[in-house]
């Protein structure tokens, strides 16, 4: 049986003191590469009694199988896309499990934001008429989605646009 502790101290090695037993430490979440977080669902344009600057969202999904830090990255819109730190949400301390999504909104307000519970706010504003929206990662664009306001994609009006699920592999994502 493995040896009893009441902390770390009381492990050899790299042993950790978890639940009262001596066992190795979990190995830290990797962070995301290129297309394994993407885009995959936001709304611009809420409507509906609800306000832009409080109801305007951005889903993220985990396409791998496997757990991701997102220690590092930054949620951006088109304006911030060259500095994500510089104004973008920062989603350092969340870890996006295999296969999970992850919602930010512009407010966390459930009776502002049309009633969703957010992992996270962002403090820009999507753009109406068109807007690039991304996930940035320790200097790399892991993901961004270029939308439109009827030309390419439809007008979203009061409903959100999403990803064919076909996409969300990442396989259309920027090198």
């Amino acid at each position: 049986p493995p040896p009893v502790c009441d902390d770390d101290e009381d492990c050899a090695g790299d042993l950790v003191c978890t639940a009262g037993v001596c066992a190795e430490a979990a190995p830290a979440p990797a962070v995301p590469a290129v297309g394994q977080v993407v885009v995959s669902e936001l709304l611009y344009d809420p409507h509906n009694g609800l306000d832009d600057n409080d109801a305007e969202w951005v889903e993220i999904y985990n396409n791998t199988d496997t757990a991701l830090s997102l220690e590092g990255c930054y949620l951006f819109d088109e304006g911030r896309a060259e500095n994500p730190m510089d104004g973008g949400a920062d989603l350092s301390g969340l870890v996006l499990a295999s296969g999970a999504y992850a919602v930010f909104a512009r407010s966390d307000e459930r009776a502002l934001n049309g009633g969703l519970q957010v992992n996270g706010t962002f403090p820009f504003a999507l753009g109406n008429g068109g807007d690039t929206v991304g996930v940035w990662c320790n200097g790399v664009v892991i993901d961004a989605v270029t939308y439109d306001d009827g030309e390419r994609f439809p007008d979203a009006r009061a409903v959100s646009l999403n990803r064919d699920a076909e996409q969300l592999n990442g396989a259309n994502t920027p090198d």
